[in-house]
């Protein structure tokens, strides 16, 4: 299993399948955090050129609209995330890249 996948497998989860002892959170809490990550997610875009000259090449967890961990290693930025004692439901990852990526679809 791809390890970055996780929270977007839990999205695809439906409500009536929500087992709250497995993960620990209430499903309104967890809909809480993902649309709270997505806020930050915005945040990110909006002020990756400024985060890139000092993130490049690095993992990345923003919380509250700051960088709150980062590190060349996605497993540490979990982990960092883990101990502050933030459900990862609540963060957005992301991988700073050192050049603009441009997308052609």
């Amino acid at each position: 299993m791809n390890k970055h996948r996780g929270r977007h497998e839990v999205l695809r989860m439906e409500c009536a399948n929500w087992d709250e002892k497995k993960w620990g959170i209430t499903y309104e809490e967890f809909k809480r955090n993902v649309e709270r990550a997505n806020k930050d997610r915005l945040w990110f875009l909006n002020k990756l050129d400024s985060i890139r000259e000092k993130y490049a090449g690095k993992w990345v967890a923003v919380y509250g609209n700051r960088i709150i961990s980062s590190s060349e290693d996605y497993d540490q930025v979990v982990n960092d995330v883990r101990k502050k004692g933030i459900k990862l439901s609540a963060i957005d990852i992301q991988f700073v890249t050192p050049e603009k990526l441009w997308w052609i679809l």
